[in-house]
């Protein structure tokens, strides 16, 4: 663990360093601010649901362009070579890679904003605290599953244009296979094409059970499983085939 966590230092400043990092944590803490201000709130669900929305889409990005084509600079300058000639396992170097491009910087910036906006609407949000916890859980988790997958794009592709591009290519076509099921499903009437298409959101399924609509638990489980196995194949992908050049 104390390899574990020097390492994540190192390579958590570089991938967090200003300017790109704090520039991205102020626009989105104060479009926070304008959107909690704008509208009335009442339920705490409902503010977490309303700042997090576009933030989602903010972090998805910045995880694409920094954190992804970052990774696969570090390959194609070298840097991963010395990260994994330190006396650890590569399974430690790649939960290093994963803590410090893909969870640290999703959950600071999705924190931030929800930080903002409980202060200046402290009363409706102390109604609910946890629920407004367990909203940014929701979106946290989908935008992990985002960036595990960019992991995996770049390190395969090794080339940081190639990763930015093949990432945020993917973002969008996830989402228009989101939108085609769903649009599909009530064109149809088909309820499993429709619930198909809101569990590949897993924050909004984590939005609807808070507010008392019955989910199943299989709704519930698809993207965090999702999540799970593209740790595993980048996990497994860097540990026993990943030679870097």
């Amino acid at each position: 663990m104390r390899k574990l966590g020097y390492l994540a230092t190192v390579d958590g400043y570089d991938s967090l360093r200003p300017p790109a990092f704090d520039l991205m944590l102020v626009v989105i803490s104060t479009l926070g601010a304008v959107l909690a201000s704008i509208q009335p709130i009442a339920r705490p669900q409902v503010a977490a649901r309303i700042i997090l929305d576009p933030t989602l889409f903010a972090v998805t990005l910045f995880l694409a362009l920094r954190g992804s084509s970052g990774l696969a600079g570090l390959v194609q300058r070298g840097i991963l070579q010395v990260y994994m000639s330190y006396p650890v396992s590569r399974s430690t170097v790649h939960a290093t890679l994963f803590i410090s491009r893909v969870l640290a910087p999703a959950a600071l910036l999705m924190i931030s904003p929800l930080v903002v906006t409980a202060v200046m609407l402290w009363p409706v949000v102390s109604r609910g605290l946890v629920e407004y916890m367990l909203v940014y859980a929701g979106y946290l988790i989908q935008a992990v599953f985002y960036g595990s997958v960019f992991m995996m794009i770049s390190l395969v592709a090794r080339s940081p244009g190639t990763s930015s591009v093949s990432s945020i290519t993917f973002y969008f076509a996830y989402n228009v296979i989101h939108v085609i099921l769903s649009a599909v499903g009530q064109a149809l009437s088909s309820s499993t094409l429709i619930a198909i298409s809101d569990s590949m959101m897993f924050y909004y399924m984590m939005y609807r059970s808070l507010l008392d609509v019955n989910i199943s638990i299989i709704n519930l489980a698809l993207v965090p499983a999702m999540l799970v196995v593209v740790y595993a194949m980048s996990h497994l992908y860097f540990t026993r085939r990943f030679e870097p050049r």
